[in-house]
């Protein structure tokens, strides 16, 4: 039997239900705290892609052995004109974090680093679960005039300026715009 809620339960109802989507994209995002995204490296047949992550390696100057990678992977990427991206799980989050800022460092990373034909550039970040809240977060930092925008610890921090202290935010995968202001995480 179907039992009609009050306006007061149907307001709970929608609160315990936004309270567990957030919760269960908490923990899923926390299940890629040790992926990395490269994005950028064309496919190629018979391909090694612990081959590939070593060049990397070699041209970041941060070495990842392959014991330290407990799966790599081709995904399809979100736009059909360009290659698969490769997603790498490693076994330590820290390893994670000195390789992708070690891939940051190098932001002129070029297919032909890798001994692969090709003029394009090769991105190495964070593996968001919701990739477009990256782009978004951008487009926001600029339409409100901070300097300073990253990702880290799949959290987003900003900064105006160069000396002042930096604010952390919790991504929104359901509306990425609403990490802004809404949801701050103290230092």
């Amino acid at each position: 039997m179907l039992e009609i809620c009050t306006p007061h339960q149907w307001k709970q109802l929608k609160a315990d239900l936004d309270k567990f989507k957030e919760d269960l994209q908490d923990n899923e995002q926390w299940a890629r705290a040790n992926n990395v995204e490269i994005k950028g490296v064309p496919l190629t047949k018979s391909e090694n892609l612990y081959d590939i992550v070593g060049v990397i390696s070699n041209t970041i100057k941060c070495s990842v052995h392959k014991e330290e990678i407990n799966y790599i992977a081709r995904v399809d990427s979100l736009r059909s004109d360009s290659s698969k991206t490769i997603i790498m799980a490693l076994n330590n989050r820290y390893v994670k974090e000195e390789f992708v800022a070690d891939g940051r460092k190098h932001k002129s990373i070029v297919i032909s680093d890798l001994g692969l034909k090709g003029d394009g550039q090769v991105f190495v970040n964070e593996r968001l679960l919701y990739n477009k809240a990256r782009k978004t977060v951008k487009d926001i930092a600029t339409e409100s005039n901070f300097r300073y925008v990253w990702v880290k610890h799949c959290k987003i921090n900003n900064k105006k300026l160069e000396d002042e202290s930096y604010q952390t935010y919790r991504a929104r995968v359901d509306n990425p715009r609403m990490f802004w202001g809404n949801v701050k995480i103290t230092q």
